[in-house]
Order: C-alpha cells, then sequence, then structure tokens
C-alpha cells in the first residue's frame, strides 16, 4: 500500500467511526504540510481531533 491510497484513507476519515484510519493516514503522509504536528499534544493525542484536523488540511487538496 503506497501514497497512492491516501486520499482513500482521508475520505474514510469522513465518517467519525472511523477514526483509527487516523494511523494508517500518518503511515503513508509524507509532507509534513499534510500532517498533524506532533509536538501538538492536545490534538496529536485525541484521535477523533486528529481526524478533523487531516480533512481540513486536506480540503482543496490537489493530490497529482
Amino acid at each position: 500500500m503506497g501514497r497512492e491510497f491516501t486520499p482513500l484513507v482521508v475520505h474514510q476519515l469522513l465518517d467519525p467511526s472511523n477514526f483509527t484510519a487516523v494511523f494508517l493516514y500518518n503511515a503513508l503522509e509524507r509532507d509534513t504540510r499534510y500532517r498533524v504536528d506532533p509536538d501538538d499534544q492536545l490534538n496529536f493525542q485525541v484521535l477523533q481531533r486528529q481526524s478533523n484536523l487531516i480533512i481540513d488540511i486536506n480540503e482543496g487538496r490537489m493530490w497529482w
């Protein structure tokens, strides 16, 4: 599984019950502009909040 699946993972994060897909997203995404900063402990430790931030960060992103 590679980066080409990242848009599908972001799409799955739109469903709040799929918040654990955050782990897969973090493993696939290499560009730090599209990741939640691990130093932001409040948002990084709460998976549901991290899921919401990933969706916001990727809004309007050009994938290729």
